[in-house]
């Protein structure tokens, strides 16, 4: 059995250790608020504008726009794989680890991957993948501005053809509890699949002005940063609530092994409280058989 100095200095640590976990389980608390509440709040717009676009995509020939052009053969692929900046957020990084081996066990082409977040770039270093580039998000709340040059790397990559479909790795936030990662095809942009009768029509026809040549070339740049904006969004309340959660079972079980250890403590106080009754008493009896 332990002596007491040893047990005294592991409850020490113990307690340290919850109350640093208690207080990021806060931080992340506050944080997981907010971003819940901004994801959200876009989701409604995320949702129809994709509605909408797909909807045009089926009503005007692949041709018009190079988003929307199928390639007849898909030889090389680019995953934009979200990831948060930094660790401690529970199985978050490892399921989405899974997800991409799933993702390129039915996808037989090349896969390059675009790293959003450092633990998107260490997931594509220890995966073996073609890392092509990096963004760091950093650890507050996304703004619209860094999904800018990231669309634009997009962009020209599958503009001038090098990657022939593109698609988004991320984390997608269902509630507190539950976050599923998920893999989403971003280009080229998939036609609308109405499961009404092919002669109704949810839009309606469209009048483009002043052509329909300006407002693609508008509308879609748009729709990319859109998406991919929504999607970094869903990433950061998926990875605040991983690590609320985690940070929470962290305490808790810090709290655990301190009453294990106060419990072996109060046990060996009491072995050397009897240990030393019991010397007290022979030697009583030593000096009393004297």
């Amino acid at each position: 059995m332990a002596d007491a100095r040893s047990i005294k200095r592991r409850i020490r640590t113990a307690r340290n250790i919850a109350q640093i976990t208690q207080a990021m389980e806060m931080v992340a608390a506050s944080k997981m608020k907010k971003a819940q509440e901004q994801a959200t709040a876009t989701r409604f717009y995320s949702a129809n504008l994709y509605s909408v676009v797909s909807d045009i995509a089926k009503r005007v020939e692949p041709g018009k726009h190079s988003y929307l052009t199928s390639a007849k053969n898909v030889d090389h692929r680019l995953l934009v794989l979200i990831g948060p900046d930094k660790g401690l957020c529970g199985g978050l990084i490892s399921n989405l680890s899974r997800e991409v081996l799933a993702f390129e066990s039915t996808n037989g082409s090349k896969l390059s991957i675009l790293a959003v977040g450092r633990k998107a770039k260490n997931v594509a270093i220890r995966l073996g993948k073609n890392l092509v580039a990096e963004f760091v998000i950093g650890l507050t709340q996304p703004k619209y501005e860094v999904i800018v040059p990231i669309a634009k790397f997009i962009a020209d990559g599958f503009t001038v053809g090098n990657y022939q479909e593109v698609f988004v790795g991320f984390t997608e936030f269902i509630n507190t509890m539950t976050q599923t990662p998920a893999i989403r095809k971003l280009l080229p942009i998939e036609k609308q699949i109405s499961l009404q009768n092919d002669k109704e029509d949810l839009y309606g026809e469209y009048l483009f002005e002043p052509n329909i040549d300006n407002v693609l070339n508008s509308l879609l740049p748009h729709y990319i940063e859109m998406q991919l904006y929504q999607l970094l969004l869903e990433a950061y309340a998926s990875e605040q609530s991983a690590r609320m959660m985690a940070m929470k079972n962290a305490t808790d079980n810090a709290k655990d092994i301190m009453d294990e250890l106060t419990l072996s403590y109060n046990k060996v106080r009491q072995q050397i409280i009897t240990n030393e009754i019991a010397d007290i008493a022979t030697a009583g009896m030593v000096v009393g058989n004297h």
